[in-house]
């Protein structure tokens, strides 16, 4: 694997599959107390709202992938310019290899550079098509988790007003 790819791969997995996983089982619980009702859902409400902002930062996190897929396709030219570069200094490396003992062992070097070259821009490539999908599903799964939320809350604040009026209507 390209030290690149793995770079990125790294970057997926400690940014945001921790994140989200932190954040959805964190969600879940609170969202489960806040159902219940009763004291420790007061309590959690509070807590509700440190949960937007790791949900604020997600979505930053989404524009910061974006940049950094930006970084990637000027890695990748700048390999691919390495690439013909070393193809070509090879084609002459070669041709002087006849005459020259090191131009032959300069091109053997340059084949070992532009199959490293070409197997890093094979797995960047490979990476940088789960990018633009990761930045999406964080945008979304930010989204999708504020409306949970926010409906539970508002679920609440309905059950409570019910409770209320219920109370108000059995107290006359």
């Amino acid at each position: 694997m390209g030290m690149l790819a793995d770079v990125v791969r790294d970057y997926i997995k400690k940014e945001v599959n921790s994140r989200i996983g932190d954040i959805d089982g964190d969600v879940n619980e609170k969202l489960e107390i806040l159902n219940a009702g009763g004291a420790e859902a007061d309590k959690v409400e509070a807590e509700i709202d440190e949960i937007q902002v790791k949900l604020d930062d997600l979505e930053k996190l989404q524009e910061d992938i974006d940049e950094k897929e930006e970084q990637l396709e000027k890695v990748q030219a700048t390999l691919d310019t390495t690439q013909k570069g070393a193809e070509a200094t090879e084609k002459s490396s070669t041709i002087g290899g006849a005459l020259n003992p090191v131009m032959a062992a300069l091109s053997v070097v340059q084949k070992f550079v532009i199959e490293k070259v070409k197997s890093e821009l094979k797995d960047l490539k490979d990476v940088k098509t789960i990018l633009k999908p990761t930045a999406e599903n964080i945008g979304d799964y930010a989204k999708d988790t504020k409306k949970k939320i926010k409906r539970a809350i508002d679920d609440r604040k309905e059950k409570q007003r019910i409770r209320k009026e219920k109370m108000r209507k059995l107290s006359n």
